[in-house]
């Protein structure tokens, strides 16, 4: 499996700006996999360092699942994708990875499968409230991690991801949050859900980001925005 999530990066928008007092506290638990009816798909995250573009068609397929209908965007769609990084099929040396700030916004410009992001905003990954919003709220929270060689034996072994320690680091990964529970986080990767715990994801956790999907925030699937200001975010990405 690989990664290829490069250097933490940061946006413009934060959360916590649109998180009113009247906003109830995220739910102890919450799953979007419910809805998810086919195979999650590698993605072809096996073979290149597109791990920002596979957790984006992995959004893509959860916002999709739980409002009009399931999008799985083609191996073709996130390779072309991908090669907005500067990757050349033509040229394996050009497989370097892509930050997610850059994943983002060509998701807001072009978009993947015909879906594209309206707007993003940095989640504060040390709040684990604020990264449970996010999933509540917005349908997922796409983060980037530290992953080490434990944690790659441990995928391969089914087992969650518990292992705190920094050892045998092997580089930057991007994942598509897609659940949680007083234990545990779920995410997306290399083709399947993958448990972490609360603490490994303190610990290897170091961006977090917010997609927003202005018709899943106003619409879909009994997501409930009060005292999210969405007026407020409006006139903010007008501004930009």
């Amino acid at each position: 499996m690989k990664l290829g999530r490069k250097h933490p990066t940061r946006a413009k928008l934060k959360l916590h700006r649109y998180l009113g007092t009247a906003l109830p506290p995220p739910p102890p638990s919450c799953d979007w996999t419910l809805a998810m009816t086919a195979d999650w798909g590698v993605m072809r995250n096996d073979v290149l360092g597109d791990c920002t573009c596979a957790a984006m068609g992995h959004a893509v397929q959860t916002i999709t699942a739980n409002g009009d209908g399931l999008i799985t965007p083609s191996d073709d769609e996130i390779v072309a994708m991908y090669e907005q990084s500067g990757y050349n099929p033509a040229d394996p040396g050009s497989d370097q990875g892509w930050t997610e700030l850059a994943a983002m916004q060509f998701m807001c410009k072009q978009g993947l499968a015909g879906v594209r992001l309206d707007a993003f905003a940095d989640v504060d990954q040390t709040n684990p409230d604020q990264v449970r919003q996010a999933v509540a709220l917005f349908g997922g929270c796409y983060i980037g991690v530290l992953v080490t060689q434990s944690d790659m034996d441990c995928f391969q072994a089914g087992q969650p991801w518990t292992d705190i320690s920094m050892a045998n680091t092997l580089g930057g990964h991007a994942l598509w949050v897609v659940a949680y529970d007083p234990q545990y986080l779920t995410v997306v990767t290399w083709g399947r859900p993958q448990r972490a715990s609360w603490d490994w994801f303190a610990a290897r956790c170091d961006e977090a980001h917010a997609c927003l999907f202005l018709p899943w925030v106003k619409n879909s699937a009994n997501c409930d925005p009060d005292g999210f200001d969405l007026a407020t975010l409006e006139a903010d990405l007008k501004a930009l």
